[in-house]
């Protein structure tokens, strides 16, 4: 599940995740009481889609933890599959554009209605615009299909 959530961040850009520019950061570890094994749930994603397309292998010489799972050439697989699959099911049917609309759709009239909003309304939907779909140059659906062809030149499963 790590080197999954990692192949996820991988493929939409994170940049404020756990192998983010600014060290480890957005994640929470949790253990379930009477078990040994830990749950890592990422959260503040904000930041995806805004950086340009990176090495899949970033972060491995400073993050050791990615570092030693990417070694395993079994954990390896699942990384690199994980950013294979994403790209795939982002781009099957526009995907991803057709749901950031709906979503986008859900909150926009609370959104814009909002007194308290730490940003203006003219932020927000440039924010929105700027997501694959949007108008502006930075976002649409081209976003996404370049970070497909990008990660469509993964090293190949070993």
């Amino acid at each position: 599940q790590f080197m999954k959530m990692l192949g996820i961040e991988a493929f939409v850009g994170e940049n404020d995740g756990l192998l983010g520019n600014w060290g480890m950061n957005n994640f929470y570890i949790f253990r379930p009481p009477g078990t040994a094994r830990h749950r890592v749930m990422p959260w503040d994603r904000d930041l995806s889609f805004t950086f340009d397309f990176s090495s899949p292998q970033r972060g491995l010489e400073e993050n050791v933890l990615f570092r030693r799972a990417y070694n395993n050439l079994e954990l390896r697989n699942v990384y690199f599959d994980a950013i294979l699959d994403a790209a795939q099911i982002a781009t099957e049917e526009n995907w991803l554009e057709v749901e950031i609309d709906r979503l986008a759709a859900q909150i926009d009239a609370a959104a814009r209605e909002d007194t308290r909003k730490p940003d203006t309304t003219e932020q927000f939907v440039d924010e929105l615009d700027r997501l694959p779909g949007g108008e502006t140059g930075v976002g649409g659906v081209e976003v996404v299909t370049g970070r497909s062809v990008h990660f469509g030149n993964v090293p190949p499963r070993q």
